[in-house]
This record gives C-alpha cells, sequence and structure tokens, in this order.
C-alpha cells in the first residue's frame, strides 16, 4: 500500500455514516441491541446470547465497492492518559509523548509552520531530500521554530515507539487495545455484501500481531513541506504500509492520535488466515488456521 495515507475529515463523516447504517442491517441479522451503548466505546452492537462486536463496513452490497479506510482510533491528549490500560504500558505512554512533541498551545506551532513555508518556497526545488532540510535550516538564522522542533521531537518518539513494537507480545496487548479496547469486544465484524464475516478479538489479534511489522515512515517529498523522515509509525505487510498511526495536527484536530487501517487489506489477511467454522444466512464465522 505505498503512499498509504490517513483518511480526511469528510472520509471519516462518510465511515461513521455507512457504519450506523451497518449496524441496523447487522442487528436484523444477528438480532439483539445497541441500546445504552457509551459512545465513545468500542462496542456497537450486542447480540441476544450477550456477545459484543465492533463492527466494520468493507463490501457494499449496493455499489460493488470496498470501504478504503479504517478509523481504529482518533484519542487526544486527555482521552490517552485518563486510560488506565493505556498508561499503565509503555506504547500507551509513548502514545502521549507523541502528542507532546508538539506545543499545548496551537497558536505559535501554527506560526512558525507559516514562517517554515515561507523559506521553503526560496529554496530551489532541485535542491532536495537532507540538503533541502539544511538549506531550510540556514533560512532560519538560527532562530527558534516550533514546527520544525516539534517535527524533530516526533520522529525520536516514533522510532523509540515503533521499537517497542518490535515484540510479539508488545503488538498482540497494542491490536487488542486499539480494535477492542483490550476485554471490552469480543468479536470483529466485517461486511462483505449481504454477509457479515465474523471473528475472534483473539484470533484476530494474533494474526495481526503475527503478520504486521512496525517501522517508521520514510521522508516524504513535498516543495512546501519539512520532509523528515519518523512521522508516523506504519504496520507493514509483506513489505507495503497497511496501517498507521500519526499525529492529527489541523486547526480542528490539534494534538490528535489517529490509528487507520486498509479495511481491505486487513479483511484479506484475517480471511486467509481463517477458515469458515459455520456459514448461516448472513453470518459466516471463521476460525483460526492453526
Amino acid at each position: 500500500m505505498s503512499g498509504f495515507r490517513g483518511s480526511k475529515g469528510t472520509d471519516a463523516r462518510r465511515y461513521k455514516k455507512a457504519g450506523h447504517q451497518n449496524e441496523d442491517e447487522f442487528g436484523v441479522i444477528f438480532g439483539g441491541s445497541n441500546d445504552g451503548l457509551a459512545p465513545q466505546g468500542k462496542t456497537d452492537w450486542v447480540d441476544k446470547d450477550g456477545n459484543t462486536y465492533t463492527i466494520k463496513s468493507g463490501l457494499n452490497k449496493t455499489t460493488g465497492f470496498w470501504t478504503k479506510h479504517w478509523q481504529i482510533f482518533l484519542y487526544g491528549l486527555g482521552r490517552i492518559k485518563s486510560d488506565k490500560d493505556f498508561m499503565g504500558d509503555p506504547q500507551g505512554k509513548l502514545l502521549a509523548n507523541l502528542l507532546e512533541s508538539f506545543p499545548s498551545e496551537s497558536s505559535g506551532y501554527f506560526a512558525d509552520k507559516a514562517k517554515a513555508k515561507e523559506i521553503l518556497v526560496t529554496i530551489p526545488k532541485t535542491i532536495k531530500g537532507a540538503e533541502r532540510l539544511e538549506e531550510f535550516q540556514k533560512g532560519l538564522k538560527g532562530k527558534a521554530n516550533q514546527y520544525f522542533e516539534s517535527k524533530n521531537r516526533l520522529r525520536k518518539v516514533t522510532e523509540s515507539l515503533s521499537a517497542s513494537l518490535e515484540s510479539l507480545e508488545s503488538r498482540r496487548n497494542f491490536f487488542r487495545k486499539a480494535f477492542f479496547n483490550n476485554n471490552e469486544v469480543s468479536r470483529l465484524a466485517i461486511e462483505e455484501g449481504r454477509n457479515y464475516v465474523i471473528y475472534s478479538r483473539e484470533d484476530v489479534v494474533e494474526i495481526l500481531a503475527i503478520n504486521l511489522s512496525p517501522s517508521i515512515s520514510n521522508a516524504g517529498s513535498r516543495f512546501d513541506d519539512l520532509n523528515i523522515p519518523g512521522q508516523k509509525v506504519v504496520f507493514k505487510y509483506q513489505g507495503r504500509n497497511i496501517a498507521e498511526l500519526e499525529v492529527r495536527n489541523e486547526e480542528s484536530h490539534y494534538r490528535e492520535i489517529r490509528f487507520n487501517a486498509h479495511a481491505r487489506k486487513i479483511a484479506t489477511l484475517l480471511k486467509d488466515n481463517t477458515f469458515s467454522e459455520l456459514e448461516t444466512p448472513g453470518k459466516r464465522f471463521r476460525k483460526l488456521k492453526r
């Protein structure tokens, strides 16, 4: 998934709307309810037997197209620091550190971002890579720049976070928390036309942990921005990006950490590593291949 980028705000709103439609359709097939569920929780549905589900859009039965990306979470600093699971785990603390790479007050950051871009447009496009960054630093003339400094701090934290996720157990812990809020949700349901493919939490966690490897992102190639490596933690499958952790720093989403995944590629990975255990109208249960 070369060049994978996170979803835009308009995409996120569309995904959310599609998610509500999925829940209504899911309820017709599985029974149960979503009444009284916490709006910020991971549980989208509870079936008549008490099984909890997180429901993801996938292959749309009407359009025949796949959802592009899943936003697994979007958290601010307060959300992370108030979560005992996150703060009791090295990866959770590093997520907080990612956000703390940027100043708490956004005004200075955005002012310095504008100043950085003013310098960058003066540098000839023939100058690229590390040399372009050197020219930018010369353009600063020794002055502090929060935009530049924040990106450098972020790179150091992404390197530490990526390294902390190299062990299989640490990836299990991360994916369990990210997708299911640990033990809150027991099953993942993925839309597949007129059916929903169902996976158990621990099967999903095991498949993702075994197959996805963490690394830091490469430097970008835009002439109007600072191209510094390590601005994201990416998860690769067979050498291609399939999911990523990035800090959002727009005016309306400042200091928020987003975890996005490529919907079809994750769904295919899960299916390739499981077998069909039971199929009934609308329901396809799959189990991990051992």
